[in-house]
């Protein structure tokens, strides 16, 4: 998720192909340096095989804090 976005949508048509168009109006900072990102505490990594079992790493992990 990136905290650093463009926000506040407005939308108007055009005038000749009646498309609607949606832009942004205002952009906010939330992290001033380093990297445009908010991270987790704790990545669990989830491999194809788990979600073809069934398994759930991430729920599990949770379920056990």
């Amino acid at each position: 998720m990136r905290p650093n976005t463009y926000q506040e949508a407005r939308e108007m048509m055009l005038p000749n192909s009646h498309l609607i168009v949606r832009y942004s109006t205002q952009f906010y900072r939330f992290v001033e340096g380093g990297a445009n990102l908010v991270a987790p505490d704790k990545e669990v990594l989830t491999r194809w095989e788990d979600v073809r079992v069934g398994h759930d790493p991430v729920l599990e992990w949770a379920l056990q804090q």
